[in-house]
């Protein structure tokens, strides 16, 4: 899908495209995730938690760092021939405007140089022969160090309703879920009220529920851009109002997965939330094919940390263990489903994803609930845009509806009024990069 009409959609953003983002500029991120942080941060990590690498394989991450040590003058080279489905297409597709043009690690669209670092690990590393996540640990102790959390969190998931006329209530219940996903742990968690089972209960409960959200947006001032209203009326139409699909017995929500552990554990309980309340019908996980970005999730890695949840929850109450289960069920009947693809290991625009996805989503999705830093950044085309530049003028290509949760940790952004820019930048001079701030962004 580049750069024309297909099925009546507009395929590309309808404003003009500004250049792509490069990794040439010192005092940039994308310089210094080239030039330091993938060597020093991430290999040097690799290194010192795995000890399965063959002698093969400890050349081939040597070169890799070598390289990325005299990154202003390494031109790319092609995808070693590793097994991998996707190498014809790195090399002859994705590969092909930049290798043997003397485009170096810095000189190169930074999106793609990113996600070639991690192709090029996943050669080094033999995954396609030996399918060992050099970033296992990593994520394993994601989950280990997050229980506590997590199990708070199940104790909270009540027996949700199904929606019914009361707006106000309906709102801030999505909302709250929301803001989960979005956050996770950095909000005030002690504000979410646990299951009652009563009436009274519940009346206490819907109080506290409307202190977190009033806590979570009103009195964030981190929360640059927060549409999550907007999301709300959305999908409240859909059941209430006139919004169909073509599909009219589809009520599906697709989330495009960042990270795995306690994120990823927070995206579920925003499906719990979708498909207990009638929301949705379904929800659909979209997950790397292979590791990424150390953090990103996998359905291997869906699959340990549920797992690993009922392994750890003996000693928990029998709702933790209930919800755990109804999980799984949810899974076995379809209500929620997995899918890995390649194209969310690429640096591709979203705007040039695969016609079959492309066309599921237009057919099938009431929303796509589009995940973290990495997704954001396709999301744009990982360009130069201006910081108030509508995201609706952006994103006006993309199939379906879409809500952006993303906390900001690179240089890019759009749909932010200038007060709110002026703002974040004399709180904090590294508001972009620094995980802190934030938007919910909506397009439909």
């Amino acid at each position: 899908m580049r750069g024309q009409e297909k099925g009546g959609c507009l395929v590309v953003p309808r404003v003009p495209l500004p250049p792509p983002i490069c990794s040439d500029k010192p005092g940039t991120w994308a310089y210094d995730t080239i030039t330091r942080r993938l060597r020093t941060d991430i290999l040097a990590r690799i290194w010192r938690e795995n000890d399965f690498f063959d002698a093969d394989a400890v050349a081939s991450l040597q070169a890799l760092s070598a390289e990325l040590e005299t990154a202003a003058s390494c031109v790319l080279t092609p995808i070693p021939n590793d097994g991998g489905p996707d190498c014809e297409t790195w090399n002859s597709v994705i590969l092909s405007e930049y290798i043997g043009k003397y485009y170096t690690w810095l000189t190169a669209p930074y999106c793609l140089v990113e996600f070639y670092f991690y192709r090029r690990l996943m050669a080094a590393v033999h995954w396609f022969r030996d399918r060992r996540d050099p970033f296992q640990k990593q994520k394993e102790l994601g989950v280990q160090s997050s229980l506590e959390v997590m199990f708070g969190l199940l104790k909270r998931l009540s027996d949700i309703g199904r929606v019914g006329n009361d707006q106000a209530k309906e709102k801030v219940e999505l909302v709250s879920f929301l803001f989960l996903s979005l956050w996770g742990n950095r909000l005030d968690l002690s504000l979410w009220p646990v299951a009652q089972g009563t009436e009274q209960g519940e009346e206490t409960s819907h109080r506290k529920l409307v202190e977190f959200v009033a806590r979570a947006s009103s009195e964030s001032d981190k929360l640059l851009v927060n549409d999550s209203d907007r999301v709300f009326q959305y999908l409240y139409s859909t059941l209430f109002g006139t919004e169909t699909k073509d599909d009219p017995t589809s009520r599906r929500v697709d989330i495009i997965v960042d990270n795995a552990g306690l994120e990823l554990f927070c995206d579920m309980c925003l499906a719990h939330y979708l498909i207990a309340s009638g929301i949705a019908d379904q929800v659909v996980f979209h997950l790397k094919a292979y590791p990424v970005f150390v953090s990103d999730a996998m359905e291997k890695d869906l699959w340990y940390m549920i797992g690993y949840l009922e392994e750890m929850s003996t000693d928990q109450s029998e709702h933790c263990r209930r919800i755990l289960q109804r999980w799984r069920l949810y899974f076995t009947t379809g209500q929620w489903r997995t899918k890995e693809d390649y194209f969310w290991c690429q640096p591709w625009a979203f705007w040039e994803m695969p016609d079959a996805i492309g066309q599921d989503l237009r057919d099938h999705s009431l929303l796509v609930i589009l995940k973290g830093d990495a997704n954001y950044r396709r999301l744009l085309g990982d360009r130069e845009w201006t910081k108030t530049t509508a995201f609706g003028d952006v994103v006006s290509y993309f199939p379906t509806a879409v809500c952006a949760l993303r906390t900001l940790k690179s240089e890019i952004l759009c749909g932010v009024d200038r007060k709110q820019i002026d703002y974040a930048q004399q709180k904090d001079p590294r508001w972009l990069v620094s995980g802190e701030w934030a938007v919910v962004q909506f397009y439909h």
